[in-house]
């Protein structure tokens, strides 16, 4: 979207540019090509604002789908450990940072679930908050 509107204007810049010179009784051609000299530098710059903009959320969504793996991993890994209540324990992931939620029968198997998280490549820090409920 915000391209289309870079695009928009770099059109809207060169047709006023060609406009303008058009309203002059005998434009020069030097005057002519600063006009468009300066539509072109104009488009350049829209350019490469909307490049950078690209850009920026190119690194977002590639952000989110890092954690959005780390959070599978993660999930595959309590699924996986032996003794663990797995789908009692909830699982966000955000820049690398794993948060574990939910509940634990023991503070043993609340630190495994810790242990485990932290284990697995990728992953920054483990927030553990999960609450241990006796049985």
């Amino acid at each position: 979207m915000d391209s289309r509107k870079g695009m928009a204007g770099v059109v809207a810049a060169t047709l006023l540019a060609l406009g303008l010179g058009a309203c002059d009784q005998k434009p020069s051609a030097e005057r002519a090509g600063k006009n468009v000299d300066r539509s072109v530098a104009e488009a350049g710059r829209q350019l490469q604002e909307a490049g950078k903009a690209t850009e920026g959320k190119i690194r977002e969504a590639g952000k989110a789908i890092d954690d959005a793996t780390l959070t599978t991993k993660v999930k595959s890994a309590l699924v996986t450990e032996p003794g663990l209540k797995s789908g009692d324990i909830d699982v966000d992931t955000t820049n690398g940072v794993v948060t574990l939620q939910g509940t634990s029968d023991t503070a043993e198997n609340r630190q495994k679930a810790a242990q485990v998280a932290s284990n697995v490549e990728g992953v920054k820090a483990v927030k553990n908050q999960i609450i241990v409920r006796g049985t």
